[in-house]
């Protein structure tokens, strides 16, 4: 068994392994010049301590670490501290602004650390990650809050391997608690209540007829208000709840559509619902699907899946799925179209039934010499193919003429009508041809 270092006598202020000041005589020292605006605590957290104990024995690993505090210390002479503050953890509280004198002194601790060395005749090396903030009364109320934020800082930086520092900002503190709290409270929202389904009008552009609505989720948190789907979406799929959010939303949008098409006149009105790429690969999307839409007592061919064209990045995978869907009714939209470098040879394997401009091409109808031959062109090709084209993102009156005169019969847009709820669409359906 490897000989650990002795405890810290009660009431020292020096480390047992290092010999440097500890947590409580960097606090102390905090205490001190806190509110000063020209002090900067820089915090250094070294990884692969962990391995070179497992490799070669935790006596290298205790050199490692006093080689990290002597590396420190040499670094940073006129330092106002130089501490270890816990484990692997080390600080430096300097004089100067964090942007300037301690990004400086960052950069030259990343790159010392990197460099390999021989302890115990072994050869090892570590990675910093170091978070920088200043010790001014703005930017924490207490000691112990400048070290937290410094702390914070270099989690950061030891997440994120492109970058070896991180400077603390309460912006950036305060996103971090956001996405934090979102993960947590994410998974049972829907079934919280906190869940709810706008629907915005797809429109015939000439006839201004509603022919069917694009369902979107939309989330209310109960205690920080309206989370942009932008926000909430990557991190179900991160988390993996993104397919039960995907399911009550075609479940609401079917129960609600099943109620407008009661109406006199919207017998054939239809809802698209978005699928996610994550979706895509699960093998019982497509029975999901189609036992959601008949329990709902809609013909198939009344639900759009909307998926943008990275969603079928797996043609293996993707094309049973969709197959299945297709030959069973389900109508099938390639969404965000001519965003990025989209493939003709995809469009021609897969079953799709709807094409979706992408918003970036109508906003370049009025800039874009060029815009009206191509959008032009990809109408001509979607109709030798058998494709309906819908216009997204509509927003002047100009966009939605010259659309129309080029071919394209439907469109979506704030011109045409935002994202709405369900209560809304009835007095809407009532008030506007279909």
């Amino acid at each position: 068994m490897e000989p650990q270092p002795l405890p810290e006598p009660e009431g020292t202020h020096l480390d047992g392994l290092t010999g440097l000041p500890n947590r409580a005589a960097l606090l102390r020292e905090l205490d001190q010049v806190h509110g000063r605006d020209d002090v900067t605590l820089v915090m250094v957290g070294t990884d692969g301590i962990g391995k070179v104990n497992d490799a070669f024995g935790h006596r290298t690993g205790d050199e490692l670490l006093r080689h990290v505090g002597r590396t420190l210390e040499r670094l940073a002479p006129e330092a106002l501290a130089v501490a270890r503050v816990y484990g692997c953890e080390f600080a430096v509280l300097i004089e100067g602004a964090p942007a300037v004198a301690g990004v400086r002194l960052a950069e030259r601790i990343s790159s010392e650390l990197a460099e390999p060395t021989t302890l115990l005749g072994h050869r090892v090396t570590t990675r910093a990650g170091i978070g920088l903030t200043a010790v001014s009364a703005n930017a924490a109320p207490d000691a112990d809050g400048v070290l937290q934020n410094a702390d914070w800082a270099m989690n950061v930086a030891r997440r994120d391997d492109a970058v070896p520092w991180h400077l603390y900002s309460p912006e950036s503190h305060a996103r971090f608690i956001t996405e934090v709290t979102l993960t947590a409270d994410l998974p049972g929202a829907w079934g919280r209540g906190e869940f709810s389904v706008a629907y915005q009008p797809i429109m015939a552009l000439k006839s201004g007829a509603i022919v069917a609505f694009e369902a979107l989720a939309r989330w209310h948190h109960p205690r920080l208000g309206p989370i942009s789907p932008l926000t909430f979406i990557p991190t179900a799929e991160a988390i993996g709840v993104i397919d039960d959010i995907g399911i009550w939303v075609l479940r609401t949008a079917c129960a609600d559509l099943a109620r407008w098409r009661t109406l006199p006149g919207c017998e054939d009105l239809a809802v698209a619902v978005n699928v996610s790429t994550h979706q895509l690969r699960d093998g019982r999307l497509a029975e999901t699907v189609l036992s959601t839409i008949a329990a709902a007592r809609l013909p198939t061919e009344a639900v759009t899946l909307e998926m943008t064209e990275s969603a079928t990045a797996d043609p293996e995978v993707a094309t049973a799925v969709l197959r299945r869907l297709h030959d069973a009714g389900t109508w099938l939209a390639v969404d965000d179209f001519g965003a990025g470098l989209s493939s003709l040879r995809r469009l021609a394997q897969l079953p799709f039934t709807i094409l979706k401009l992408d918003k970036s091409l109508v906003d370049d109808l009025a800039t874009v010499d060029v815009m009206a031959s191509v959008i032009a062109a990809i109408v001509d090709l979607a109709d030798s193919i058998g494709l309906h084209i819908v216009a997204e993102g509509i927003e002047t009156e100009a966009q939605r003429a010259q659309l129309a005169t080029l071919g394209c019969r439907y469109g979506q847009g704030f011109l045409l009508g935002r994202p709405m709820p369900a209560a809304a669409i009835r007095g809407l359906l009532t008030a506007v041809p279909v």
